[in-house]
C-alpha cells in the first residue's frame, strides 16, 4: 500500500518516517509540505517519492495519507484527504476541540475512508499488562498518578505547540493526550475532574488535575514544561504499586512495602525479546493497513481520540470559568 506524509516536521522525521520504512505492508511514496526545504530534506531519505504542496498533487502516487501536521490543519486536511478518496493516520491530538473531532468523524463518514489516530501508547506492552491487572481486580485499584515533566526541549518545525492563536491550551493539549488516554483505556471516562494550571490568560506551562472515575478511584496527573518530573504513571494497588516509566514501553516495577517499613522492588518484563522503541507505533501503522484492506477494526477511531479531547476541554472550560489573578503568580511558587 502506497503512503504519503503530510508535514514534514520533526515528529515526522523521528517516528513516521522510520516507522513507516519498518511495515513491510506500506511503501512511502510521497511527501507534502508548503515549505519545500523541509519536504526536500525528508524526501532525500526516500529516493523515488514524489513531492508536493498539497495531498491533490500527489493524489496518484498514494492510497493513505498520514497528517502529521499541527492539529489546526486537520480538519482542512481530512475533507482534501477525503474527496480525494485517501485513507488517513492522523497524529495525535485529532483536532484542538470536541467541535472539530466530531466535523472530522462526519467527514469519514460522508467518504467512507478509514480514519485512525496514532494513540500508539495503548499498544505498549507495560501499559496493556498494567490495564489486564486493574480488569482482574477492579477493587483493588487504589489510585493513579501521572507526573510528567522537561523543560521544554522539541524541535518543532513550525512552533506551533507555543503559538496562542493555533493550539486551544500549552502543556495539556500537547504533552497530556497520551497518559490521559491510557487512563480512560484502563477506567473509562472521568466523572468529575478540578483542574489547575499555572496561565494568566496565555499558555499553561504546569498543571493539576484530581479526577474521579466510576467507582471513584481517584487520579491525580501533573504535567509540566518548565520542571523535571518523575515522567511515570504509578497505579497503587492495595498491596503494592506498579511503575511505568514513560520512555519504556515494555517493562514496569514492582514496589512492595515490607514489615520493617523499607520497599523491595522488581522488573516485570513485557512483549517479545525483539523490543524497539518504535515497536507499538508500528502496530499501529499495521492495524491501519489492515483496515483498509480487509476491515479490520481500528486501534484507535475519531470516536475514540474524541474522548480524550473532550477531557482536555472539560478542563480548559473550567479555567474560562474562573477570574484571571490579579498579579502573574511567581515562577515555582506553586509548581
Amino acid at each position: 500500500m502506497r503512503i504519503g506524509i503530510v508535514g514534514c516536521g520533526a515528529i515526522a522525521e523521528y517516528l513516521h518516517v522510520p516507522v513507516i520504512q519498518r511495515c513491510t505492508e506500506l511503501q512511502l511514496t510521497a511527501f507534502v509540505d508548503t515549505n519545500a526545504q523541509q519536504r526536500q530534506q525528508l524526501a532525500s531519505r526516500c529516493p523515488g517519492a514524489v513531492q508536493g504542496e498539497t495531498i491533490e498533487q500527489v493524489v496518484k502516487h498514494i492510497d493513505a495519507v498520514v497528517l502529521a501536521t499541527p492539529p489546526h490543519c486537520r480538519v482542512s486536511l481530512v475533507k482534501q484527504a477525503a474527496d480525494l478518496g485517501i485513507h488517513v493516520l492522523s497524529e495525535k491530538p485529532l483536532a484542538n476541540s470536541v467541535e472539530d473531532c466530531l466535523e472530522i468523524e462526519a467527514v469519514r463518514q460522508r467518504a467512507g475512508i478509514q480514519l485512525a489516530v496514532m494513540h500508539q501508547f495503548r499498544c505498549w506492552p507495560n501499559r496493556i499488562a498494567c490495564g489486564e491487572i486493574i480488569q482482574s481486580d477492579p477493587d483493588a485499584l487504589l489510585g493513579i498518578s501521572v507526573a510528567q515533566g522537561n523543560p521544554y526541549s522539541w524541535q518543532s518545525a513550525t512552533g506551533y505547540s507555543v503559538q496562542r492563536h493555533l493550539v486551544s491550551g500549552g502543556v495539556l493539549i500537547n504533552a497530556g493526550v497520551h497518559p490521559l488516554d491510557s487512563v480512560i483505556s484502563w477506567l473509562g471516562d472521568p466523572v468529575s475532574t478540578q483542574y489547575t494550571d499555572d496561565a494568566c490568560g496565555g499558555l499553561e506551562s504546569n498543571l493539576r488535575i484530581e479526577a474521579r472515575f466510576v467507582g471513584k478511584v481517584p487520579v491525580t496527573v501533573r504535567l509540566s514544561r518548565t520542571c523535571r518530573l518523575e515522567n511515570t504513571i504509578r497505579l497503587r494497588l492495595a498491596d503494592r504499586e506498579l511503575v511505568m516509566n514513560n520512555s519504556d514501553p515494555y517493562s514496569y516495577r514492582v514496589e512492595v512495602p515490607t514489615a520493617a517499613g523499607a520497599r523491595r522492588d522488581s522488573v516485570v518484563a513485557c512483549g517479545s525479546d525483539e523490543q524497539e522503541f518504535l515497536g507499538p507505533a508500528v502496530t499501529v501503522y499495521k492495524n491501519f493497513a489492515s483496515a483498509i484492506v480487509s476491515g479490520e477494526p481500528l486501534i484507535v477511531d475519531a470516536n475514540e481520540a474524541t474522548r480524550v479531547i473532550r477531557w482536555i476541554e472539560s478542563c480548559y472550560d473550567q479555567k474560562q470559568q474562573r477570574d484571571l489573578p490579579a498579579a502573574a503568580l511567581t515562577p515555582g511558587a506553586c509548581w
